[in-house]
């Protein structure tokens, strides 16, 4: 307990003078002012008491009983003041364990880290960051650590993460699925509610004819002038300024074929012995929207859509979902709030090299896909005014929220016009 002189509570020390005799008697008077019952809890005596004149001066300075006397009790002032520095220099290792620092020194705590406590986070989980926050930054980069952080700032059972215990290896709400492990399994049995994007379902030589077609029409190029199809075997010299000027413009499929095609061959010449064609770079090669005109290359193409195309799409992206619970609010405004903030969080704890996106679980409802009792909710249903917060004027949707009476029900008998009334209003 803090002590406070004042107000009467606290640890108080007594200096006990000239005490003469084997046994001392205190007479001790406890008042109160009529609200709290006083209450002592302890009471300590100490003998001998450490005197500095004793200690630390020579005995010359204690031969006169009055000087020596008034020596000791002027060197005890000074010494009841650095007992109590003293005291704080011996408990200073209480501030440096997160289970015995009090509450106020957290902050300073994290600023060791050059870190801010959330004030959202409480008590139990500051603590729990700053004990682990070693950890916790060496797994900077990694699932692990992704899900601890998103966990702490969603208020979400920390067990399953690594601020909790070493053998728990419980899933927690916030689900991180990484796209890659969803090949064989299927993305809704692995429990990813993502769909590939419409680009990436076609074949990779359909869709650069189609952005081919459109960088012609963005050109001028005449319907008669432009070429409909990409470069078979080689580029017509009357399209080699615009093929140049085409391979200028990002394309992850083309980059990807012609790094295939470079560590098979290895020099341009095998290539267009290979294949036919007659290329002057690899970095000059288009991707195939029509049957390659040699075996060799129809083999190229379909090791190159079949393996290597189905790695790309999936590795280094992973999707993360946000749980929503009954009660939580789900208007547009709050959800996208939540949202940009797992954005903010992920990307400052993803590996560097990663592409992810972010949802809420009630994407993976879809008929034919999702799982009865793990995808979905039993209940009474989606107009449910449980899975439904109420309408918020000027941010909640017709159709995503219910409008219904405010205070209790009505009893029996009430005027139920007065209740249509204040419904339409």
């Amino acid at each position: 307990i803090a002590t406070d002189v004042a107000a009467g509570r606290g640890t108080h020390e007594l200096l006990c003078q000239r005490i003469e005799g084997q046994h001392m008697q205190l007479r001790i008077t406890l008042a109160s002012d009529g609200d709290v019952t006083p209450r002592l809890r302890a009471l300590r005596a100490s003998w001998p008491r450490q005197s500095w004149a004793q200690r630390y001066l020579p005995g010359v300075y204690l031969e006169a009983p009055e000087p020596a006397d008034f020596l000791t009790r002027y060197l005890s002032n000074m010494q009841g003041i650095t007992s109590r520095i003293e005291a704080a220099i011996i408990a200073a290792e209480h501030l440096l364990d997160t289970r015995t620092a009090p509450q106020e020194a957290l902050p300073w705590l994290a600023g060791w880290f050059d870190v801010a406590l959330d004030p959202a986070w409480g008590e139990a989980r500051s603590r729990a960051f700053i004990a682990h926050a070693v950890t916790f930054f060496g797994w900077r980069g990694t699932m692990k650590g992704v899900e601890s952080a998103l966990a702490l700032a969603f208020g979400q059972p920390l067990g399953g993460t690594l601020f909790g215990s070493k053998d728990c290896r419980c899933e927690g709400a916030i689900r991180i699925v990484e796209t890659f492990r969803t090949r064989r399994l299927g993305r809704i049995g692995a429990g990813d509610s993502s769909s590939i994007a419409d680009a990436e379902i076609i074949d990779p030589g359909l869709a650069e004819q189609g952005a081919w077609r459109a960088f012609q029409t963005g050109l001028g190029r005449s319907a008669s002038a432009a070429m409909a199809s990409l470069p078979r075997l080689s580029v017509p010299g009357g399209h080699a300024q615009d093929w140049a000027a085409f391979l200028l413009r990002t394309s992850p499929a083309r980059q990807y074929w012609q790094r295939f095609l470079t560590g098979r061959y290895r020099r341009i010449d095998a290539l267009n012995d290979a294949h036919g064609s007659g290329w002057n770079s690899f970095g000059e090669v288009a991707l195939n929207d029509a049957a390659a005109a040699t075996a060799a290359g129809r083999a190229d193409w379909g090791a190159f859509t079949a393996g290597l195309m189905p790695i790309a799409r999936t590795a280094h992206r992973f999707s993360v979902l946000l749980p929503v619970g009954p009660g939580d609010a789900t208007d547009a405004e709050t959800l996208e709030g939540r949202r940009r903030l797992a954005a903010r969080i992920v990307d400052l704890e993803k590996p560097a090299h990663t592409i992810f996106d972010v949802r809420f679980y009630f994407a993976m409802n879809r008929i034919g896909e999702a799982r009865l009792g793990m995808d979905t909710t039993l209940g009474a249903g989606s107009r449910s005014a449980d899975t439904l917060p109420p309408a918020l004027l000027g941010r909640a949707w017709l159709g995503e929220s219910f409008v219904g009476p405010d205070g209790p029900a009505l009893p029996d008998g009430a005027d139920l016009n007065a209740s249509r009334t204040r419904l339409s209003c």
